[in-house]
């Protein structure tokens, strides 16, 4: 593996963000020609981060050059030569968002409109709810592994008091005394 993590993110950015923008800055002043390939190569692009987290975390540790492999393939959805972007648009993007369309403005008609009439008590309440939430799950945990560790609820770890420590010493070592006098 040539790239990392790291120097794979930084091509990738720069690949797949820096010099895209710039050519469609160039497109938009030459009076918007050549706009659709690089309006298409934008909606395959954010598709594609969408769900690039995810390949990044199942894929890289397994895929040998997975990081290569996708500079080369942010090459070829920009590049012209392949219009690899126009063919996953033409080929599976296109169809599903024309079938699913309505749908889709429906749901971001509604979603725009709550943002438009978002409030700062609405954040709050938000924020309150997600709070709650997060206490509870972790509540939730707490009491789940003190009963995988046969612990009740009310139980707290803490260190065994010094006395119960050499108690139970003492009792095993009366304990292997006697074995010991039973083999004789």
């Amino acid at each position: 593996m040539l790239l990392g993590y790291y120097t794979g993110l930084v091509l990738t950015t720069a690949v797949g963000s820096a010099y895209p923008a710039y050519k469609t800055f160039k497109v938009l002043q030459a009076d918007g020609e050549g706009a659709m390939h690089w309006l298409t190569y934008w909606l395959v692009f954010a598709l594609f981060s969408l769900v690039q987290p995810a390949f990044d975390f199942l894929l890289a540790p397994w895929l040998p050059f997975y990081y290569e492999l996708k500079v080369g393939f942010i090459l070829w959805l920009q590049l012209e030569r392949f219009s690899g972007a126009g063919v996953l648009y033409t080929k599976f993007l296109e169809p599903v968002l024309l079938k699913h369309q309505a749908a889709i403005d429906e749901n971001m008609a509604f979603v725009v409109e709550r943002a438009q009439n978002l409030k700062v008590d609405d954040a709050k309440k938000l924020a309150d709810w997600g709070s709650a939430k997060v206490a509870a799950l972790t509540a939730g945990a707490a009491a789940a592994k003190a009963a995988s560790l046969g612990a009740t609820p009310e139980q707290t770890d803490k260190p065994q008091e010094p006395e119960d420590i050499t108690d139970a010493v003492t009792v095993d070592k009366a304990e292997v005394k006697e074995e010991e006098k039973k083999e004789k």
